[in-house]
């Protein structure tokens, strides 16, 4: 750490009190993506070598890979549940668009006015009024 010091004085202080020597850190990106970065301590001191560093990088290169498929997968998840979630909802609401149409012997298009009509007059969503009416839950058009 000897090299370095001076950029980074209170860190250095504090892993040289901690016993380390030296420290050889790596970017963790894909093409222009950033991700973090890998470091490694050592006891030892002196510059890395240059087989280190590759190794090092090589170790950065698979652990980048590896968060940001599981940050795909996760995001993949997310977005199926949100894509389930409105579905669910617009399913609910054709429901109850079909339920006004026919007790109140109007077109779809109708059926949808009063049901939005309803929902803002009570300061509810379209999907919270529809729930209620589809599950009879305090509903009266």
């Amino acid at each position: 750490m000897t090299a370095k010091t001076s950029h980074w004085p209170a860190f250095a202080a504090c892993a040289l009190s901690q016993g380390f020597g030296s420290l050889l850190a790596v970017p963790m990106r894909l093409r222009s993506r950033t991700v973090g970065s890998l470091a490694l301590f050592s006891h030892g001191t002196g510059p890395a070598t240059a087989e280190d560093a590759a190794i090092t990088q090589a170790f950065a290169d698979m652990a980048t890979i590896a968060l940001l498929q599981e940050r795909a997968a996760r995001e993949s998840v997310l977005i199926n549940e949100q894509l389930q979630r409105a579905l669910n909802g617009r399913i609910l609401i054709e429901q109850a668009k079909g339920m006004i149409a026919h007790t109140s012997n109007v077109d779809m298009g109708a059926a949808f006015a009063l049901l939005r009509d309803y929902a803002r007059s009570h300061n509810q969503t379209v999907y919270e009024t529809a729930d209620r009416m589809i599950n009879n839950r305090e509903f009266s058009v």
